[in-house]
């Protein structure tokens, strides 16, 4: 989590959903108050944040254990999808 010099988290995390996802795509809607979240990963997946859209293989790809941050509509869908290993995608709403 990113610290500011006096020590305190420049980014609180306030809530967090988990996506299970495998080689099947697997789409998750959510509403959310905030419009940045952080995706984690525990295995490579593919994801898309395009409203509506199914991710498929050619969607932009997180490596296993990275973590990125992305602007969101307050109303989107997440599409995740993996070369067949099993995994989950935990989003987290920040501000």
């Amino acid at each position: 989590m990113p610290v500011l010099l006096d020590g305190t988290q420049a980014l609180r995390g306030l809530r967090t959903f988990t996506v299970p996802f495998g080689a099947t795509a697997t789409t998750a809607t959510g509403a959310f108050t905030s419009r940045l979240i952080r995706l984690h990963t525990t295995q490579a997946v593919c994801v898309s944040l395009e409203g509506g859209a199914a991710s498929t293989a050619t969607c932009p790809r997180l490596a296993a254990d990275q973590t990125e941050y992305f602007r969101v509509a307050t109303a989107f869908t997440i599409g995740a999808i993996s070369d067949g290993t099993d995994g989950t995608l935990y989003v987290t709403e920040c501000g």
